[in-house]
């Protein structure tokens, strides 16, 4: 059905109809949702920095973080979009998001896990991962880590 209004109750009934005669089906109502369309809140445009992301971002404390390919990180206002920072963490990046913890941002560049503060994007402790790692098992190292409060991310 098209052209329905939004908070309207309709009622209808199906029929049938051949040589026969005409059949009817039972009357049913439905209403209508009166809810708003929904619209964008805003979008931010990374290729300011030179960046791309495929990270997710994380939103906590009426911030959105995202992680970028460049060794970057972005702090967004949550409400309305505007860049509270930027910071250049490392050369280049993994295709990983960061993680939330215990009021802290951590975020792997390279082979190295940081802790940043989430206030203003300052590196507060890194770690250096082994060479011998893959990229495919940080995001795990990053997680254990993380989880099991191994120094310095306590």
């Amino acid at each position: 059905m098209t052209g329905l209004t939004s908070g309207t109750k309709y009622y209808v009934r199906a029929y049938a109809a051949n040589s026969e005669g005409t059949g009817y089906g039972d009357e049913v109502w439905f209403s209508t949702s009166s809810a708003e369309t929904v619209s964008l809140l805003w979008h931010a445009d990374l290729a300011e920095e030179g960046a791309c992301t495929w990270s997710t971002p994380i939103v906590v404390g009426g911030k959105v973080f995202i992680q970028d390919q460049e060794g970057g990180i972005t702090c967004f206002k949550a409400s309305d979009g505007e860049k509270l920072w930027y910071k250049k963490i490392a050369e280049a990046c993994p295709q990983l998001s960061p993680v939330y913890r215990n009021g802290k941002i951590f975020m792997f560049a390279g082979s190295t896990l940081y802790r940043l503060n989430p206030a203003d994007g300052s590196v507060e402790e890194e770690f250096v991962v082994d060479d011998y790692l893959s990229p495919s098992h940080r995001p795990f190292l990053m997680i254990l880590f993380i989880s099991l409060r191994v120094p310095p991310f306590m």
